[in-house]
């Protein structure tokens, strides 16, 4: 029978995420893999992450100390897979436990770009956009434009809710964020030489995995 209540959800992350859930800590995502994984370009990340982490945090609360998203994915046919360095890990999660979102409306907001609700309201926006001169492409989020369009911004980032109207979406669109990972979530983890099974995860550093 399934658990109308709960969900499994798939999440690559980097393999020092073991350190706290070996033992027996909640795991949160951290700054510092942030940087690891983006390197020069995350400051323009990060700006993007605070405002998804406070409209996210308007559906769902974050426990004190979660600052980062984790993202996760709702299909093993499109997850993450392990790279070195990292882990995958298969969660079994509570539905309240996590905030669905629009996984290609989310790529338009790391492009900056205005958020349709349809393919007419789209062409409406640009066509208002070219009637007041802006060129094809124009972004109002940077500090220079912001100061000087600040309404065209508005009503920019007020289009990026809609990355939460997740309803009835493809499972390669649809994708989740946790605040944390907590032990007793995980049902297997997946790494480069192998997948170790729930009853095996207190045990994983005796399995020769290259934890720290």
């Amino acid at each position: 029978m399934i658990d109308q209540k709960k969900t499994t959800l798939w999440t690559r992350q980097d393999i020092a995420s073991l350190r706290d859930l070996i033992q027996g800590e909640n795991y949160r995502a951290k700054e510092s893999a942030i940087k690891s994984w983006y390197g020069d370009i995350t400051p323009y990340y990060l700006e993007l992450y605070q405002w998804f982490v406070k409209a996210a945090g308007q559906r769902l609360a974050r426990p004190e100390g979660a600052i980062y998203p984790i993202w996760c994915s709702v299909s093993s046919q499109y997850m993450l897979r392990p790279i070195p360095g990292t882990v995958v890990y298969e969660l079994s999660v509570n539905l309240d436990e996590a905030v669905f979102f629009d996984g290609g409306r989310w790529d338009m907001v790391l492009n900056h770009r205005f958020v349709p609700e349809t393919p007419e309201e789209e062409a409406a926006y640009q066509k208002d956009l070219k009637e007041k001169g802006f060129p094809e492409g124009t972004t109002f989020i940077g500090e220079a434009m912001a100061r000087r369009y600040p309404a065209e911004r508005e009503r920019v980032i007020k289009s990026w809710e809609r990355i939460f109207q997740a309803d009835g979406l493809d499972m390669f669109r649809l994708q989740a964020n946790l605040w944390e990972i907590r032990p007793d979530q995980v049902v297997r983890v997946s790494t480069g030489d192998g997948v170790y099974e729930k009853t095996d995860f207190l045990d994983l550093a005796q399995h020769d995995v290259a934890i720290f």
